[in-house]
Order: structure tokens, then C-alpha cells, then sequence
């Protein structure tokens, strides 16, 4: 069953990758009047999202697990970056992805590029996730890990990873 709800999660967020990743590039051009992004590097390109209307972050809650999700994305690149606690999603350094019985601790990223979905592996993976600023309106932080493609061996390491996002919930 935990394992289920893990697949679960994982399909959740490669299927938000999937339907969020259909916009045209047209959308990530313009300046921005607050400043919200999501970039980072993925294998050392730059990459970068600045439409203020594809940034989003999210929470959620099921029992005693607690999940959120940033994400942004343009064109034929997505990003989402994940955290799971057994308490509420606060300031704090989510690393690593871990089953702790009743719930799941740690972080997950997903990258889509070109068609191709990539992710953190959920068995000791390479990832990290630094919530420096969580309040109602915003969210901010660092990030970085490594994905990998879920049809072929292809890794990417995600570096230099920051956002600032406008929370939804």
C-alpha cells in the first residue's frame, strides 16, 4: 500500500509535468511585474521560467502526509519540485525521499524537456530542496538533484536551482 501511494505521487506529478509543459513559447515573454521565477541549470543550460502565470506553488494533504509542489513552466521545458513531510510544509531542508511507514519525508523533482519525462529516482536519490520562505502568498527557495528519464538510462543534473513563486493554497 505505501508503496502504491508513492507510484501514486509520482504519476501525480510526471502527469502535472505532462499537461503543463503544452504551452507555446509565446507565453514566457514580457516583463514581469512582481519578479516571480523559477531557474536553475540542468546538465549546465541555463533554464529559466518568468510567465508570472505558469509559477505556481501548491499544498496538499492525505492522513498524516503533507505534500507540495512548485512548478513553473514554458514552452517545451516544465519543472516540479516536490517536498513531503508528516507535518505541515514550513521553512525547512527536504532531502532525500524516504518511507517512513505511515507517510513519505524528503523531496522529488520532475523535468521535462522535448517530450522526454525525467525524475528523481525514489530509492536514495540525489536531491535537495531549501524552503527559505513559505508564507500564504509566496514561496521561495533552492534547489538541486538528479533526474533521470523514465524510457531511457539519460541523467541530468539539476544545479543551481532557485524559485520564487506565488502560492496558490
Amino acid at each position: 500500500m505505501r508503496l502504491f501511494r508513492s507510484i501514486l505521487l509520482i504519476i501525480f506529478s510526471l502527469t502535472i509535468l505532462l499537461f503543463t509543459g503544452c504551452k507555446k513559447d509565446e507565453d514566457n515573454k514580457g516583463p514581469s511585474a512582481v519578479g516571480y521565477f523559477i531557474r536553475f541549470k540542468a546538465d549546465g543550460q541555463q533554464v529559466e521560467f518568468t510567465n508570472q502565470t505558469t509559477l505556481t506553488a501548491a499544498t496538499g494533504q492525505s492522513l498524516s502526509q503533507y505534500n507540495a509542489v512548485v512548478s513553473g513552466f514554458s514552452g517545451n521545458h516544465n519543472i516540479s519540485v516536490q517536498m513531503f513531510d508528516n507535518e505541515a510544509i514550513r521553512t525547512s531542508v527536504y532531502e532525500g525521499y524516504e518511507n517512513k511507514v505511515s507517510y513519505f519525508e524528503g523531496a522529488l523533482i520532475g523535468y521535462g524537456k522535448d517530450g522526454v519525462i525525467y525524475g528523481t529516482n525514489a530509492i536514495n536519490p540525489e536531491v535537495t530542496v531549501n524552503l527559505t520562505e513559505w508564507t500564504a502568498t509566496e514561496a521561495k527557495g533552492t534547489f538541486s538533484g538528479k533526474v533521470k528519464a523514465t524510457s531511457a538510462s539519460t541523467e541530468i543534473a539539476i544545479t543551481e536551482g532557485e524559485f520564487y513563486v506565488k502560492r496558490l493554497n
